[in-house]
């Protein structure tokens, strides 16, 4: 009867933070011990968030996620703080048709009970006790519950208090977030409002929208559209009828013609074989016209029907900068690009269709509405591809012939750039740009924001390295002979360390350092030493990766129960896991989802990327990580595409579905 849904759209994001609060923009991972079996929370670069405790985690977000343990559920935040505490023997966050539960869940103490339900809220409270065969949530305020055998639905508040009771088998969804439907026991549906009462008069038949003044319905599988005392507006002609904002409808007929009317049925937009879509959610925003299947006659329209005067056009997505940390300012789908035909110039829009920038540009990068738009200048000569920046509106901040290359950071003032291809790399600070020194061999930018430079001239080979917090300055006035992200063991050891403080965010060597030994540097900048552990360190993989005599010193320190059967990573099996629909179908899922990284065009990064991971014996993936890179970012896509990925269908051994390691090569190649 319960069930969960794998799909998250992007309103169930917004309903997903009153569950789980959104507390971080870095993104959280599970990892396995390698002697127990049992998992962890952990951040990108290792940082341990809960103890090796679950038998189980299932991801329901970066934010949340459903934890297994002793054979029962409960629910962590993002952080691995307990919401719901594990004494579930199954939790539900995501039910048909209503989507993530507005921050409630459905339990039961045994699972195989039906009429044992009930619902917690996300301090683990209980806010329906376990006695129903039927649960849901509505709205954030209005839950439904049947008992078993019982003709009536029971609706109730966010507390539990019961409101009213109607005859019904099941609800579903309304046509807007202020309706529902009734499912009556002889299976006819109406339409109702959150206190039970009738949407519709009861002398509409077929009614499936309304806002107070018109109603769309049906008429022999024919749309049309009615005033309130039921008068006919709209002949029922179309096949669909979708209202807009302002008392507009996008219409369809025949399947191929659309326009736009209004609810006396006069066109806003004439009919036409071209498909209309509105750009944003928004009363004002434009519509675009698709016509001849995306090739370079789309129209762009504003929120009135007028059609902005502009060249053929070939709408697509905005180009957006991934290689940084999503940013709470970004509103992308306020924004949309096309290229204009014959030029492969591409011009930025807003979603009420006016142009942001006046001109057209080989590439257009946008990052935030706080940072500004990067653009690459149209090519004068072959060799010469120059780079600048614009704000929000219109106004150019750089100059246009300078810059070879430009990268935002998450600092909307501060921008990497460099003056010669290749070479002689800098800070541009957008308030001082005459002030830019570029003094560096490269900069490069870790997923926290923090930047390591590499001096073209140093005052001492050993001593050639900055680092830089995301604000540009200095983050320590020492120099380092090397400095790199920190691997998930050195990040364990700094969380652990007594006497380290802060959050570990890079680490370097002096030219005299210790070959094992390592310095850590925190967000303050503060310094740390680390000498290598003469011991060895075991890394976050399953123990029969390892030969069993090395492990005995290491099992006589650590004494643990050996993990059970049924959690075994096997490497040997009798049958490898394998894709659901073969290599064919896993390659085309790879085609489809697969995003070139930016930074690997423009230095021609092209090779195979390894990753390896676990495939649990319900066919999910676990545990991916990348074991041979070719830099430019493509190791991440790589991770990000398989963590996408469906279930496979498990390994097998001793005719049995066991977990497995894989290893699959993801190549990426240059046109």
């Amino acid at each position: 009867m319960f069930y969960n849904m794998n799909i998250l759209t992007k309103s169930s994001l917004l309903i997903l933070l009153s569950f789980c609060t959104l507390t971080k923009l870095s993104a959280q991972f599970k990892e396995a011990h390698p002697t127990t079996g049992k998992w962890a929370l952990v951040e990108q670069d290792g940082y341990l968030l809960s103890e090796y405790e679950y038998d189980k985690i299932e991801r329901r977000s970066d934010t949340c996620f459903i934890v297994h343990k002793d054979g029962m559920k409960g629910m962590v935040d993002g952080m691995g703080k307990m919401q719901i505490p594990i004494e579930w023997a199954e939790l539900q966050t995501w039910l048909q048709p209503f989507g993530w539960q507005n921050g409630f869940a459905i339990v039961t103490k045994d699972s195989r009970q039906p009429a044992g339900w009930g619902m917690v809220n996300n301090k683990g409270e209980i806010v329906l006790p376990l006695k129903f065969e039927y649960i849901r949530n509505i709205f954030p305020d209005l839950h439904v519950a049947r008992a078993s055998r019982d003709t009536l639905l029971q609706f109730f508040n966010a507390k539990g208090e019961l409101l009213f009771k109607v005859p019904g088998r099941k609800t579903l969804e309304g046509f807007n977030d202020k309706t529902f439907k009734i499912e009556r026991l002889d299976r006819s549906e109406y339409f109702a409002y959150a206190d039970g009462s009738n949407v519709f008069p009861e002398y509409i038949e077929n009614a499936s929208w309304t806002d107070g003044q018109y109603i769309i319905a049906y008429k022999e599988r024919k749309a049309g559209i009615l005033n309130w005392q039921g008068a006919i507006t709209v002949p029922f002609e179309y096949d669909r009828i979708t209202p807009m904002q302002n008392g507009e409808f996008l219409v369809k007929k025949n399947n191929i013609e659309s326009g736009l009317i209004d609810g006396n049925g006069r066109f806003i937009i004439p009919m036409s074989s071209c498909y209309l879509e509105r750009r944003g959610r928004q009363p004002g925003d434009a519509f675009i016209a698709h016509c001849n299947n995306g090739s370079y006659s789309n129209k762009i329209y504003d929120s009135k029907g007028n059609l902005q005067k502009s060249p053929p056009l070939r709408v697509t997505s905005l180009h957006l900068d991934r290689n940084l940390p999503p940013h709470p300012d970004s509103h992308s789908d306020r924004y949309f690009s096309a290229e204009a035909e014959g030029t492969k110039h591409y011009y930025m829009y807003r979603a009420e269709g006016d142009l942001v920038l006046q001109d057209g540009y080989n590439s257009i990068k946008y990052y935030s509405d706080v940072h500004p738009i990067i653009v690459q200048l149209k090519k004068e000569t072959p060799l010469k591809v120059t780079y600048t920046a614009f704000d929000l509106d219109g106004k150019q901040l750089l100059p246009a012939d300078l810059y070879y290359n430009l990268r935002h950071t998450t600092n909307p003032r501060l921008l990497l750039a460099s003056i010669e291809q290749g070479k002689h790399h800098g800070f541009v600070h957008l308030d001082k740009p005459e002030a830019t020194d570029m003094k560096y061999k490269f900069i490069r930018q870790n997923y926290k924001g923090y930047l390591f430079a590499e001096l073209i001239s140093p005052s001492s080979p050993a001593e050639r390295f900055n680092i830089f917090d995301p604000a540009g300055s200095l983050l320590t006035q020492q120099l380092f002979y090397n400095i790199t992200d920190a691997n998930k063991n050195q990040v364990k050891r700094f969380q652990k360390d007594p006497n380290a403080t802060g959050r570990l965010v890079a680490v370097a060597r002096k030219k005299d350092t210790p070959y094992g030994d390592w310095i850590g540097i925190n967000e303050k900048g503060q310094i740390f030493y680390f000498a290598k552990i003469e011991k060895i360190e075991i890394p976050a993989v399953k123990i029969e990766e390892l030969p069993m005599e090395d492990t005995a010193p290491i099992l006589e320190e650590m004494p643990m129960e050996a993990p059970p059967t049924e959690d075994i990573i096997y490497k040997e099996v009798d049958k490898k896991p394998e894709y659901v629909g073969g290599e064919k179908a896993m390659l085309k899922f790879i085609s489809q989802n697969l995003q070139y990284p930016k930074i690997a065009q423009e230095n021609a990064i092209q090779g195979k990327v390894t990753i390896e991971f676990v495939v649990d014996r319900d066919g999910s993936i676990n545990a991916p990580k990348i074991v041979k890179n070719i830099g430019g970012n493509c190791g991440q896509e790589a991770l990000r595409v398989v963590n996408k990925m469906p279930k496979w269908k498990a390994a097998v051994k001793n005719k049995k579905a066991v977990r497995a390691w894989h290893t699959l090569d993801v190549t990426f190649k240059l046109d």
